[in-house]
């Protein structure tokens, strides 16, 4: 992921860009309203803290056709 700070003005504007950003947007296209989805990497990380539910999109994730399972977060 790359960060640049640019300043505008009067004020500085931050730009992420990159694969995980691209990936979080492809996650949350495919949930539902109020659902936390994640990758199989941060379910890797966090499992021990949250419920996690396993999740199967109806579609694959669009430029990511190694992910077919990703985990909503429930609590």
């Amino acid at each position: 992921m790359i960060k640049n700070n640019i300043k505008l003005a009067f004020c500085w504007t931050v730009t992420i860009f990159g694969s995980p950003l691209n990936l979080a947007s492809r996650l949350e296209s495919v949930a539902e309203n109020d659902q936390i989805i994640i990758s199989p990497y941060v379910k890797d990380l966090i499992q021990s803290e949250f419920k996690l539910l396993r999740f199967v999109p109806k579609d694959s994730i669009r430029a990511y056709p190694d992910i077919d399972v990703v985990y909503e977060v429930t609590g």
